[in-house]
């Protein structure tokens, strides 16, 4: 990404949706999460499941600071090829997620959100609550307007995590 770089933690990521490693490989090269986010998720594997992966147990045992792309690729390549754009439509609903939740922290949350916009190649999911696009609705007065964006943003965030979630496999958390 070139405007945003958060790192979204896995605790965050784990209690919405379920990623494998290509989508983990999609995250960490677009500066989203960290090596850490990978290292977290193998060691919950670990917990869940008795025979493992040897590239699994080997991400698990890295320290912090320790970089495990390699081992990354090579489980993201063990799996099978994943649609791309559903790979960016779930980046899209963590990072919009990440920064509502946190939208306090942002000086401008709004522009934020016109910065994911643009990284993602302007997706029309959600130009409804852009600042620049054209808006449904009447001009109200700039506050106004903003409360309706922030609005449409929470929506956007409601209806995406009850369809990842429906998605989600029984049992599966994360």
């Amino acid at each position: 990404m070139d405007l945003i770089q958060l790192k979204i933690p896995w605790q965050f990521i784990r209690e919405r949706c379920s990623l494998g490693w290509r989508q983990l490989k999609y995250g960490l090269d677009n500066e989203l999460i960290d090596s850490a986010v990978t290292v977290e998720r193998a060691i919950d594997l670990l917990g869940e499941q008795a025979d493992t992966d040897p590239g699994v147990i080997e991400l698990a045992a890295l320290r912090p600071g320790q970089c495990g792309q390699s081992i990354l690729a090579e489980l993201a390549d063990a799996e099978p090829p994943l649609d791309v754009a559903e790979v960016q439509d779930t980046w899209l609903y963590l990072v919009l997620a990440w920064v509502y939740e946190h939208r306090s922290e942002f000086s401008d949350p709004l522009q934020t959100v016109e910065m994911v916009y643009a990284d993602f190649g302007c997706p029309q999911s959600i130009e409804g609550f852009v600042r620049y696009m054209p808006s449904e609705g009447p001009n109200v007065g700039r506050l106004e307007n903003e409360k309706r964006l922030m609005e449409r943003w929470r929506l956007f965030v409601l209806r995406q995590s009850k369809r990842l979630m429906t998605a989600r496999p029984r049992g599966d958390r994360g």
